[in-house]
Parts: C-alpha cells; structure tokens; sequence
C-alpha cells in the first residue's frame, strides 16, 4: 500500500490483490484475485495477469524483501533454537495421582534441524573430497617411439 501522502498508482483492488498475495493466499495468485474481489470465473486468468505486471510484481518483490529475514537473521534464528536446553522439547503426557510427571515425550528434531544447517552452513559435513596436489598430463598421441 501506498506510504500517507503518497498517491497510489494501484486500483483498491489492485492493493488488495497485492496484500492477499503476499499475506493470506500465500502467493497463490487466483486465491488473491477472489479476495481482492474479482470475479470467480476470471480470478485465474486477472491473477495471473496481475501477478506479472510489472508495477505490480515489484511492489510484491518490495514487500517480501522487507519482510525476509537477512542472512545473519537467519542463522541467528538457527542458533537460538540450536542451542535451546533438550528440557525445553520434553511434554509431559501423563502425570501419577500426586500429579508427578510419569509419561513424558520428547521432539528435539527442531533442535537437531537447527544443528544440521547451521553445520551445513558452516561446511562442517561434506559429501564431496577436496584432493589437493599436482597431476602431470601428457599427451599421447598413436605409438610410442620406443615400443618393440
């Protein structure tokens, strides 16, 4: 939407249209179009359309860049749940008659998920070897001189 005092260059529905995209049809764009309040019948076809305007697919790029996180946000989201305590992945199912914990499960993969990327991030696993050292090539081109 347009900053106050700004003048729009969009239609209401247009800003609609762009608002529903990158929030509540989650970047379905017929599912934006129906919400914006264009027809059922011709949503597919106005979605699409409006989705590749380019007026319109640059305020939707401006929006998800202002709303995506930066590389160190990202690994700094990872890190936080990394490096929560495992207690804090444990629910409690069932309780004795004293209301003492009896039954308890545990999901750490949150936490596991964490670790994997932030090693992959860091390079820690690899797949692939790094063989380093010099290889001489030459070329061989029909028979030798000195073969029998």
């Amino acid at each position: 939407m347009a900053e106050q005092g700004e003048q729009s260059t969009f239609t209401t529905k247009q800003e609609r249209f762009i608002d529903a995209y990158c929030g509540a049809a989650r970047f379905n764009a017929t599912a934006a179009a129906r919400l914006a309040g264009y027809s059922e019948k011709s949503a597919s076809r106005i979605g699409f359309d409006l989705k590749k305007t380019p007026t319109i697919r640059a305020r939707i790029d401006e929006i998800l860049q202002d709303n995506t996180l930066s590389a160190p946000e990202v690994l700094h989201e990872l890190t936080d749940v990394a490096m929560r305590g495992l207690d804090e992945f444990i629910d409690v199912t069932k309780y004795d008659k004293e209301g003492n914990p009896v039954a308890a499960k545990m999901d750490a993969s949150a936490k596991i998920k964490s670790l994997e990327l932030l090693g992959k991030h860091h390079q820690l696993f690899s797949d692939n070897l790094n063989i380093t050292g010099g290889i001489e090539v030459r070329e061989y081109v029909g028979i030798p001189e000195d073969t029998p």
